[in-house]
C-alpha cells in the first residue's frame, strides 16, 4: 500500500508540473498572477520544487526522476519499518509456544500475564480452543482489552447503537477485561514465536472472546465475535 501512495503522489506531481508549464504557455501572467493567490498543497514555495519541469524529456532527465522516485521510496519504506518497530517495542505483549497476548492499553507484562493465565485456565476456552484448531498446528494473536471499551477496527463484538468510533474512557473497571483469541494469518506457512507472529501476520480470523475478572480471577462469560469489524472485511492495523 505504501509503495503505491507513494508512486501514485510521485506520478501526481510530474502531471501537475506538466499541467502547469502547459497552463503558463497558454495564459501567461494571468497564470502566474492565478498561481501566486492560490495556496499550495505544501505551506509556502520551494525553490527545489519549481525547478522541476515535471515530465522529463532527456535520458538524463527521465533517470535523474527515477533515481529521485527510487530515493523517495527507500525513505518512506525505511521510515514506515522504523515507526512500525517502534510502535512494537511500546507494545505490552506475553508470548507462549504458539501466540502473543496484547494489551490495548498501557499495562505491566506482570498483568496482563495473570489475565491471560486465569483465560487459559477455564475448561470452557481450553475446549474451545482445542476445538478451533482442528488437528492443525495454529499460532495465535490474542488482545487484552477493558471490558468498557470499544474498539472498531479489532472484531471484539458488535458496536452498541449511538457509539460512533472508539469508546475508551478513562475512567473504567481495572478489574474487568475482554480477551479476543485470533488465529494469525501469516506470511508464511512456518510456525513462530512471540513478536514474531505480530511481525509476520497480515491477518486474523476471531475464534472466541472471553470476559474476565481479574480480582475474581475467574472468566465469567465466553462470546463467539463477528467474523469481520464494523466495516466489513476492509482490513485493519493488527496492533
Amino acid at each position: 500500500v505504501l509503495i503505491i501512495y507513494v508512486t501514485m503522489l510521485f506520478v501526481y506531481f510530474l502531471l501537475a508540473k506538466k499541467e502547469e508549464r502547459e497552463c503558463e504557455q497558454q495564459f501567461g501572467e494571468r497564470y502566474k498572477a492565478y498561481q501566486a493567490q492560490t495556496s499550495m498543497f505544501l505551506p509556502g514555495r520551494f525553490a527545489f520544487f519549481d525547478k522541476l519541469l515535471g515530465l522529463p524529456k532527456s535520458r538524463f532527465g527521465r533517470f535523474a526522476a527515477v533515481g529521485l522516485y527510487l530515493l523517495v521510496l527507500t525513505i518512506s519504506i525505511s521510515a514506515a519499518f522504523a515507526l512500525r518497530n517502534y510502535s512494537l517495542s511500546k507494545i505490552a505483549a506475553v508470548s507462549s509456544e504458539n501466540s502473543v497476548t496484547i494489551s490495548a492499553e498501557y499495562m505491566s507484562e506482570p498483568e496482563l500475564q495473570k489475565i491471560v493465565q486465569i483465560v487459559l485456565k477455564d475448561p470452557d476456552v481450553a475446549l474451545r480452543m482445542h476445538q478451533a484448531q482442528n488437528g492443525h498446528a495454529e499460532v495465535y494473536l490474542n488482545y487484552v482489552v477493558p471490558a468498557e471499551w470499544y474498539l472498531p477496527d479489532v472484531p471484539l463484538e458488535n458496536i452498541p447503537e449511538g457509539v460512533h468510533g472508539h469508546h475508551q474512557p478513562a475512567n473504567y473497571d481495572r478489574s474487568k477485561y475482554k480477551v479476543l483469541f485470533t488465529k494469525a494469518k501469516l506470511v508464511t506457512n512456518q510456525l513462530m514465536q512471540g513478536r514474531d507472529i505480530i511481525e509476520n501476520a497480515y491477518g486474523r480470523q476471531p475464534v472466541l472472546l472471553a470476559y474476565v475478572d481479574k480480582a475474581k480471577g475467574e472468566v465469567t462469560a465466553i462470546k463467539t465475535p463477528p467474523e469481520y469489524v464494523k466495516w466489513g472485511d476492509i482490513p485493519t492495523p493488527l496492533f
